[in-house]
């Protein structure tokens, strides 16, 4: 059996959605792109699903058409002899801020 240290284990969870807030706010070149990937995905949906349904319900789960709007980390330690678990989350449109707020944390707390 493995044993696992509770204090040394990070607890994540990321929330994504669809780059754009509609179908129609996509690129001529981006509906093309989502068109071939809803091709090969149709299959999760039903048979009279459309591209624009599929967008809105499935594209935040793919990195080409998705972005990260929060990331929160949960981690257990130890305070006045009791445990605890801590949660922090960065969250907000500018995925590029929220991905460094989160880098910073990592290399602040969990480097060697």
């Amino acid at each position: 059996m493995l044993k696992y240290k509770l204090d040394k284990i990070l607890f994540l969870d990321i929330e994504t959605v669809p780059q754009t807030y509609d179908y129609s706010s996509l690129s001529d070149a981006e509906r093309e792109l989502w068109e071939v990937k809803f091709q090969q995905t149709k299959s999760r949906f039903d048979d009279d699903a459309t591209a624009e349904y599929g967008y809105l319900n499935s594209a935040g789960i793919y990195a080409e058409f998705g972005k990260i709007v929060c990331i929160s980390v949960g981690f257990l330690s130890v305070r006045d002899g009791k445990q605890i678990f801590r949660l922090k989350s960065f969250c907000g449109d500018d995925e590029k801020k929220l991905l460094d707020d989160f880098a910073q944390l990592l290399r602040r707390s969990y480097s060697g």
